[in-house]
């Protein structure tokens, strides 16, 4: 399982992550500027449209329930409770083998602390790995909806 410092920074950057969706997500359903565009054709000011406004109703609110459903998965992955993957050692003492031992875990949150401690590039390391793998892919989601 995750350390305390793991469980920590899983939090917070997943804490960001959803912050920033729900500010995204807010920003869309409070403003109808944004959310009540016409659906086909250009803007009348020559801004963008969502990516929704591209399908029919019929299929953007199915659509947009699964990217909500893919950013609760992202969560899941990164859980307290789950590491990403698992490095095993099977060790043999005098031809005897122990059981399998659990060396070490991988996951976004042990992966920034032990390039965080490694100090110099590692911190630069860390930082993308925060901004990339944890708070761009839900932000990334949440802009495409509606």
């Amino acid at each position: 399982g995750m350390s305390g410092l793991e469980t920590l920074l899983s939090c917070t950057v997943y804490g960001a992550a959803y912050g920033i969706s729900a500010l995204v997500i807010g920003g869309h359903l409070a403003c109808p500027r944004f959310c009540c565009v016409p659906r086909r054709g250009a803007a009348a000011d020559g801004g963008a449209f969502p990516i929704a406004s591209h399908y029919p109703r019929s299929l953007t609110w199915p659509l947009s329930l699964l990217l909500v459903l893919n950013l609760l998965l992202f969560s899941y992955a990164n859980a307290p409770v789950l590491d990403g993957a698992m490095v095993r050692a099977t060790v043999s003492v005098a031809g005897a083998p122990l059981p399998p031992l659990d060396v070490f875990g991988i996951g976004l949150p042990s992966s920034v602390i032990r390039f965080w401690q490694t100090g110099g590039m590692g911190y630069l390391i860390s930082a993308l790995i925060v901004v990339f793998s944890g708070i761009w892919p839900a932000v990334k989601l949440s802009t495409t909806l509606f």
